[in-house]
């Protein structure tokens, strides 16, 4: 049986006066709440607040960069540098024979060239 609307509005109070992200205050109320179900919607910055990954992911994160390369755009010569890379970095490695590995490679390239502009 799931959360009751009374608990889901608890866990909604939680969120607003506890925090939702790494500075999360955990003390009885959290507990009390956490035994008794969280709902779907909040269990997964409940979860990271509460194991301490929160603070290991950091901010901002690979999806905020190529986010932030597709409504920004990367530099001409960044992107000509990736391209080249693509297809001379590991190419004996099977994950990058094909468009889905040089698609990945392609994304984290990218990701790194908006976390790190001066390298490109």
């Amino acid at each position: 049986m799931g959360p009751t609307i009374a608990q889901a509005d608890s866990h909604a109070e939680l969120m607003t006066t506890h925090g939702r992200d790494r500075s999360m205050i955990r003390d009885a109320m959290v507990r009390v709440l956490t035994l008794k179900g969280i709902p779907p919607q909040y269990r997964s910055d409940i979860w990271l607040a509460c194991s301490g990954a929160k603070l290991l992911i950091g901010e901002p994160d690979y999806i905020s960069y190529l986010e932030e390369a597709h409504t920004t755009g990367i530099p001409t010569a960044t992107s000509e540098e990736i391209e080249k890379d693509l297809h001379r970095s590991l190419p004996e490695h099977s994950a990058y024979q094909t468009t889905q590995g040089i698609d990945a490679l392609r994304r984290v390239l990218t990701a790194f060239s908006i976390r790190n502009p001066r390298i490109g």
